[in-house]
């Protein structure tokens, strides 16, 4: 086989000129896809709901801005702070036409009196009328008794709860307060009239989103291009940045004001400029730490370089099938640059090494790369089909953040193992120089004999006595066993915790503005949408949560175009019964001294004859947020906003929430939802169902392989023993990592299987050595530096994402560098051990010894 492949280097140097400029080309167009959504399988309900969604209303992905202001900033400054900056934003060309920072409240203005119920309506124009006679009566001096001349009550408080009901009017955490208790609507007509005001521009045309303490600000815009291609992302930052440079010139007085950019696009870029700057970042640390370390194991500059390049060949044909099969990286996947070099360069690594092993012995150049090659081929075909394998399952996965990482590491792990096999030999037949006067090589028995008998790795007396496969064996074997003993009792004390924010950065700028909305609104920016297929239905569920609202513990209301189109029938009958308030409302005063009173007398001349609300009179806005349509402008659907009360990014919130959104029935039958929450539920469920049936049965798979490839089940065991232990001590130390522990997740889960299938290989190499020179001891001497060298460079490419700034990242680091470095330690000292104490006893025994045993 060897000499079937390297009679003639130049071929094996000829097909890589053809396929690596191909593999280059394509690895620059692999591109990064940062949305989750297209992580999860599309039978999803949640993600068919999206789908059906965006066929509805494209993305209705939004981009918003919140203005937050302090004491020297009034309410009026911050409005025309707001003002200013949609005025010029509207130039953008990366804003779509119609953005208002308020809604156009003129046509729900107009028809405000018909949203009352008929007999409601009366008895309010009955109750204004007695008021206004009474207050005109008072003011004109001529009363029948004292009694009179006190100020005139207009009292609804009898009608406020089913209003208040009706339009789901709140007392949301952060509003402002009267002798210590929420201001909402209820408390009368007074307090309903101020916040009113607050909210509405000078002329009532336009209402803001305002929050109920006053201090926030927030409206939104459409950018002109899908938040899943963000290429003009930068230029339209740069049009918000100088529109409101130039608000802060034109509102003085708002220059205090503090201004937060969130929505799907802010996170999107967010999580995807993290995701490039983190994966470049370790990609480069551990390119260089990996090189470093090549060159410490393999001592020789020359041999390292070529170990090298050949990892560097592996990893570019690696990326060019990436693009031609997935065609992407996600946000897990795109740090796999930094783990493949780690985890490739151990081929070369045991390559390298055997060569110095054999060259120093006195073998020539060609016999030691053929004696290389032949004693370290076939266990490093072994430990990479059984990882190949194992994560080959990870692609019949439904998450496909599983199924991406499966196969970029599996076409990884078998590209690079091929260029170490057959480019690497290549080239140091071709650019190592025979050693001088080394015309003659010894035997090739003789040098197997001196290489077993660690001439060159030179046995000492320190390495006698510390030699876990020597006299200390008993000792490491018994230490091993109280060691696992703790660790088990420890990991009981795991927990699985699950964060949003494992896909941010620590103080994320996207989401600080989603955290100053609940502060100041009582209100979730994560609102679950419900889709509806007809009017009747969307106008039922809207009923449905005017008549149960404050009986669902995590909702603060619901909204949908029904909110503001009150039933025609009801609308009909309200006109009938407007007598009363119109003839109330004609013997209004027009002035007078309260601004906000004056405030309310212009306004109500509207109210005298209100026009009928219809969905085609509704604003822009609004028709955009609740109406779905199809290809030709048609009404396809109908859709509605659930709007929780609390944060949603923790695993209680979380799961609290979704159970109970989707426990809601409307006539017996369950709503059509769809929400971040749901989503990501269904990421941490379908990931946490997919780890434990992957890592079980690629536990399973990989003990059936090696004891195929070994024909002894007890061999395989041990092999396998560095995993078993090394996954039980990780587990083990999670709860002392960091103040609270490290907590499983849905992004650090994904390690678990990928760890199952790369940490098998070290026990492989020792027992087949072991089998081969006779002994434990011998086993070890002879892998020691290549199985260091090979899971240094492992932990530095998983340890390179510690330095990364995405948290869930950082937690992948985290799990896989501490797993790789208890296998490494439990492959180095407890299998040695456990090996030499049962060949003592003769429960194994080696059968393959090419030279006499000790």
């Amino acid at each position: 086989m060897f000499d079937r492949l390297f009679r003639r280097p130049g071929r094996v140097f000829a097909a890589y000129a053809i396929v690596l400029p191909i593999a280059l080309w394509l690895c620059f167009k692999v591109p990064l896809d940062s949305d989750l959504l297209n992580l999860l399988p599309s039978d999803v309900p949640a993600v068919k709901s999206v789908r059906k969604l965006q066929r509805w209303s494209g993305n209705l992905a939004f981009m918003y801005l919140g203005i937050e202001r302090d004491d020297s900033t009034s309410v009026d400054d911050m409005k025309r702070f707001a003002e200013e900056i949609g005025a010029d934003l509207r130039k953008s060309k990366w804003v779509r036409p119609g953005m208002e920072v308020g809604l156009d409240f003129t046509a729900i203005r107009k028809a405000a009196p018909l949203f009352f119920d008929p007999e409601d309506l009366e008895t309010i124009g009955q109750r204004l009328g007695a008021f206004v006679k009474a207050e005109q009566k008072r003011k004109s001096g001529f009363f029948m008794d004292l009694e009179e001349d006190k100020p005139a009550k207009f009292n609804l408080d009898d009608l406020m709860p089913k209003y208040r009901r009706r339009f789901q009017w709140s007392s949301p955490a952060g509003a402002a307060t009267v002798g210590g208790a929420a201001a909402s609507p209820a408390q009368g007509p007074a307090s309903m009239l101020g916040r009113a005001t607050s909210r509405m521009s000078a002329d009532g045309s336009r209402l803001y989103y305002l929050s109920p303490d006053t201090r926030m600000l927030t409206f939104l815009f459409d950018p002109t291009f899908p938040p899943e291609d963000l290429t003009h992302y930068p230029e339209l930052v740069a049009d918000i940045d100088a529109a409101v440079a130039l608000a802060r010139v034109k509102v003085p007085s708002a220059g205090s004001a503090k201004l937060y950019k969130g929505g799907a696009y802010a996170l999107q870029w967010d999580q995807r400029d993290t995701t490039l700057r983190d994966s470049l970042r370790s990609s480069v640390v551990s390119a260089i730490l990996i090189l470093g370390l090549v060159f410490l194991t393999v001592r020789r500059a020359g041999r390292g370089v070529l170990v090298f390049a050949s990892l560097v060949a592996g990893l570019i044909v690696t990326f060019g099938i990436v693009y031609l099969t997935i065609h992407s990286v996600n946000v897990i996947t795109a740090f796999m640059l930094a783990i493949l070099s780690g985890l490739g360069i151990d081929f070369g690594l045991y390559f390298a090494t055997r060569y110095n092993l054999y060259s120093g012995v006195g073998l020539r150049k060609t016999d030691a790369i053929r004696e290389a090659w032949t004693q370290t081929a076939v266990p490093a075909a072994m430990g990479a089909l059984t990882t190949l394998v194992t994560l080959a399952l990870l692609a019949f996965g439904r998450f496909r953040g599983f199924v991406d990482l499966g196969i970029i590491i599996a076409v990884g792990i078998a590209a690079i193992y091929i260029a170490m096999y057959t480019l690497l030999p290549a080239l140091f037949m071709r650019f190592l120089p025979e050693v001088p006067g080394r015309s003659a090589s010894v035997p090739i028995e003789e040098a197997r004999r001196r290489v077993a008998e660690s001439e060159v790795v030179g046995a000492s007396e320190t390495w006698d006595r510390f030699s876990p496969a020597g006299r200390r064996a008993p000792l490491v074997a018994v230490m091993a066993l109280v060691v696992s003993v703790a660790m088990v009792v420890s990991a009981t004390r795991v927990r699985f915790a699950y964060t949003g924010e494992e896909l941010t950065v620590k103080d994320q700028q996207s989401l600080a503005i989603d955290r100053k909305i609940l502060d100041h609104y009582g209100e979730s920016v994560d609102q679950t949408v419900v889709l509806c297929d007809t009017e009747e239905r969307a106008r039922r569920v809207q009923a449905f949560f005017e008549e149960k609202f404050g009986t669902f513990q995590g909702v603060s209301r619901y909204e949908s175009a029904f909110t503001y189109v009150p039933p025609a029938e009801r609308q009909a009958a309200a006109l009938q019964h407007l007598g009363p308030l119109r003839a109330a409302l004609e013997r209004m005063p027009k002035k007078d001294p309260d601004p906000d009173v004056q405030f309310l007398l212009s306004q109500l001349r509207h109210a005298a004859n209100p026009e009928p609300m219809t969905i085609d009179r509704l604003p822009e806005h609004i028709k955009t947020l609740y109406l779905g349509r199809d290809q030709s402008g048609k009404i396809a659907g109908y859709l509605g906003n659930i709007v929780a009360n609390h944060w949603l990014w923790e695993i209680d919130e979380l799961r609290s929430w979704v159970n109970e959104i989707e426990s809601i029935r409307v006539d017996g039958e369950p709503l059509e939802l769809t929400s971040r929450a749901q989503i990501f539920m269904n990421v941490i469920l379908i990931v946490r169902r997919e780890t434990m049936i992957f890592t079980a049965l690629g536990s399973l798979i990989i003990l059936f392989m090696l004891w195929i490839q070994m024909r002894r089940l007890k061999f395989a065991l041990l092999a396998m023993l560095p995993l078993f232990l090394g996954m039980l001590w990780t587990m083990g130390c999670l709860p002392f990592i960091g103040a609270k522990g490290l907590a499983l997740s849905f992004m650090n889960l994904v390690v678990l299987p990928a760890l199952v299938g790369m940490s098998v290989s070290y026990g492989v190499h020792l027992v087949y050595n072991y089998r081969l020179y006779g002994s434990a001891d011998r086993s070890l001497r002879v892998t020691l530096r290549p199985i260091l060298g090979s899971s240094t460079t492992t932990l530095v490419g998983w340890a390179s994402l510690l330095l990364a700034s995405m948290i869930g990242m950082r937690g992948i680091g985290w799990l896989a560098t501490l797993g790789m470095l208890f296998t490494t330690i439990c492959s180095l000292v407890v299998l040695p051990a456990v090996l030499t104490l049962l060949d003592r006893r003769g429960w194994v025994q080696p059968d393959r010894v090419m030279v006499e045993r000790p």
